[in-house]
């Protein structure tokens, strides 16, 4: 019985190692070619090989199959690798608000307490966000102590809506939201903009996943803390069929949602 190491030339024993168990044995072999695919190598030999030195327990395959492991295993490295970069790219997504603050190009209004800025992929004419300059990630971390600065928030919302009289303007947070840092929402209902582009974008806005900031700050002022929905629930929001928020027209996708909307926007002018 041969070790399986034994086969490898010194040069490829190191790269070897990372990607096979050790205990891995092959019963009177002769090693075929080694190929390399992105640092991980696929052997193939033309004999049967098995998962264990425990021969009652051993598994045998033949070495085609043995070749085909190894590139799944180079597979597997890779979507492992894209899932990594991806975990990555979503924590710099969701940290996203804090560059924005400090952007001068987005500054509406900064005081000693928040900071005001235009969303920077608004989903309205008019988008903007108040940002609490004390790091409160998000509503789950809101308690009673937090009351006055909701208020003073609210307050600065409302003002941002009233420099626009001609719109009308929602006030409010995402039930769960995708961004790190506390963020109350200043939304014109016209939701005409390039950024809207999904289903997702439309009902995080105009269903009951929209939570008003005049009843989050009832929440606090009443339990001292923020009540949430349930997972449940916010599937639910999320899978609501497309509806105009103005009427009862029902969409079949964006594209037809957004053309109606025009209808009503004109109808404002």
């Amino acid at each position: 019985m041969c070790d399986i190491m034994s086969l490898l030339s010194e040069s490829h024993l190191a790269e070897y190692k990372k990607t096979v168990k050790k205990d891995w044995v092959i019963p009177a072999c002769r090693l075929l070619e080694i190929v390399k695919r992105n640092d991980v190598y696929a052997i193939a030999y033309d004999s049967l090989w098995m998962h264990s030195t425990d021969l009652s327990n051993a598994t045998y395959t033949s070495h085609v199959t043995c070749r085909c492991y190894y590139k799944m295993s180079c597979k597997r490295r890779n979507e492992d690798e894209q899932k990594k970069y991806a975990k990555k790219a979503a924590n710099f997504w969701s940290m996203g608000l804090l560059s924005s603050m400090k952007d001068p190009e987005l500054l509406m209004k900064e005081d000693d307490k928040i900071v005001a800025i235009k969303d920077k992929y608004p989903k309205a004419h008019y988008h903007f966000l108040v940002l609490p300059k004390e790091n409160i990630c998000s509503l789950a971390k809101v308690t009673k102590d937090h009351l006055q600065l909701l208020k003073h928030m609210d307050k600065v919302g409302q003002e941002l809506a009233e420099s626009h009289p001609t719109s009308n303007f929602k006030l409010g947070y995402h039930a769960e939201a995708s961004m790190s840092r506390l963020h109350l929402h200043v939304v014109s209902d016209d939701f005409n903009s390039t950024c809207l582009k999904t289903k997702k974008h439309w009902n995080t806005f105009t269903t009951d996943f929209f939570v008003p900031s005049s009843k989050i700050i009832s929440e606090v002022e009443k339990h001292g803390e923020v009540i949430f929905i349930t997972k449940d629930e916010i599937k639910k929001f999320m899978d609501t069929p497309l509806k105009c928020h103005k009427c009862n027209f029902l969409a079949k996708n964006m594209p037809s949602l957004k053309s109606h909307i025009l209808i009503h926007l004109k109808k404002l002018l």
